[in-house]
């Protein structure tokens, strides 16, 4: 589930463009483009009354590069179980159960110029973010650490940006199962490995003065899911303090039909003396 409403509506395409603070979860060598102090809050409805709530915040320290962390949790409410009879028939309603999970990240990003002399390394970010994950799953609880690096290549002064991005590498979840009879068993396995390339290209001054449209390409291969390919788009108009974002996406992969892969959103921002204070929504759709 992708945080930040900004980043659902272009279609999920974001490793090359995320420069606010929700480059925590997308690209951590983002961060160094996220500028000052960032906070960000989503809330997300989800199918079938599932909710999603992420907050992230990010910190540029220039020559010292640029930190960042998060916080998000998944729960599907409360609602009624099924019993299960001994010979593996439906048994009727049982209690009710929940299932939820949560993570905690930090990370760091950094300009490898200010590490090492180069022209190459003057235009590439490196990033990296540790993250604890959990989840419990009715009688199941499980926990583990996961481990993320991003690259980040300006070809072009801001213009052009080519990202990588692999995402909960290492360590395996550790789970706990407590049967009805109170016999506690543990479970290990892998966490989802991904891997993400992609590229974003800026254009200023387009239609009028002070717009900006940006627009992204992206590969997304997972172990469990294969590649996909997400594509997005965002121009963004500024009348004085105002700022309106129209953004548009599509993700490929979708076995819900062709139409379920259509994403879409809208932002406002406001700046005021000291900070800027910003409202976007994102429209997805997952078909029938």
């Amino acid at each position: 589930i992708g945080m930040g409403a900004r980043a659902s509506a272009r279609g999920e395409a974001f490793s090359a463009v995320s420069d606010d603070a929700t480059a925590v979860f997308w690209n951590p060598a983002c961060l160094i483009m996220a500028k000052g102090t960032q906070f960000n809050l989503t809330h997300a409805e989800w199918l079938q009354g599932v909710t999603n709530e992420f907050f992230a915040f990010s910190q540029n320290i220039e020559q010292d590069g640029a930190f960042g962390g998060s916080l998000g949790y998944l729960g599907t409410g409360s609602f009624p179980g099924a019993l299960e009879t001994p010979s593996g028939t439906y048994g009727g309603v049982g209690d009710n159960i929940s299932a939820s999970s949560y993570i905690g990240s930090l990370a760091y990003a950094q300009r490898l110029g200010n590490w090492i002399n180069g022209d190459f390394f003057k235009h590439t970010m490196l990033g990296i973010k540790a993250t604890v994950v959990g989840q419990n799953v009715v009688n199941v609880g499980s926990a583990g650490l996961a481990f993320d690096a991003g690259l980040m290549y300006e070809v072009t002064r801001k213009a052009l940006y080519l990202s990588a991005f692999a995402s909960n590498i290492g360590t395996q979840f550790q789970g706990t199962v407590i049967s009805a009879a109170g016999v506690t068993a543990t479970q290990n396995y892998s966490q989802p490995m991904m891997f993400k390339v992609g590229g974003a290209y800026q254009l200023h001054n387009l239609l009028m003065k002070r717009d900006r449209d940006i627009i992204a390409l992206e590969t997304d291969a997972q172990i469990d899911t294969g590649v996909k390919f997400n594509i997005g788009d965002e121009y963004r108009l500024v009348f004085g303090r105002n700022a309106v974002a129209l953004r548009v996406g599509y993700r490929t992969g979708s076995d819900l039909g062709t139409l379920a892969g259509l994403t879409s959103g809208v932002g406002i921002s406001h700046r005021f003396d000291d900070f800027e204070a910003g409202l976007d929504y994102a429209f997805v759709p997952y078909g029938v």
